[in-house]
């Protein structure tokens, strides 16, 4: 909750965070980078109890010394800062199921050297947040025409993509073209 005049400042912080998206959150290398980081804790199999007790220097060295190919194979592109290339980056979603059995056809295709990137789209839930104004308690949306606008564009900076090793991209392209058509 905040008061009348700490509008301006709630309007602020969440216009920075909205500017944040697209620029930082949600760039495609950064995408990449983490979607082949996960990629690597999931082959590691390590849990979520594990890595809660690691650092991020931890965690990569971890990796780093994995007894699996894959993953080291991954942690050294990373290190190299040879990502992944992206082969689809939209924003046009075609719903989860469908993403997860592209998912599944490209894991048994491919196996590590795509990922699937599908995140979670923007939820913005400070657009609930309480306004304490001289007529009651009133939510920031109401009040704000610019978060009501922050909402609404909310989405307009969501992607999901599907990322591949370099020397792949050109099968996996033709690949989408034969499973999408």
């Amino acid at each position: 909750m905040v008061e009348e005049k700490g509008v301006m400042a709630a309007q602020s912080l969440l216009l920075a965070r909205s500017m944040m998206y697209p620029t930082v959150y949600g760039h495609h290398v950064s995408r990449i980078a983490s979607a082949m980081l996960v990629k690597a804790v999931e082959l590691e199999g390590l849990s979520l109890e594990e890595i809660r007790t690691m650092d991020e220097v931890d965690l990569v060295a971890r990796l780093r010394r994995s007894e699996k190919d894959e993953v080291r194979e991954l942690v050294k592109a990373m290190d190299d800062r040879r990502l992944y290339k992206r082969v689809l980056y939209t924003n046009r979603d075609p719903g989860e199921g469908a993403v997860e059995e592209l998912r599944g056809e490209l894991e048994a295709e491919f196996g590590h050297l795509v990922l699937v990137d599908y995140p979670p789209k923007p939820k913005f839930e400070e657009k609930n947040a309480f306004v304490e104004t001289e007529n009651g308690l009133r939510r920031l949306s109401e009040v704000s025409p610019l978060v009501r606008s922050l909402v609404e564009l909310k989405d307009a900076h969501w992607r999901w993509g599907i990322y591949a090793r370099a020397d792949v991209r050109e099968w996996v392209e033709r690949f989408l073209k034969t499973f999408l058509d």
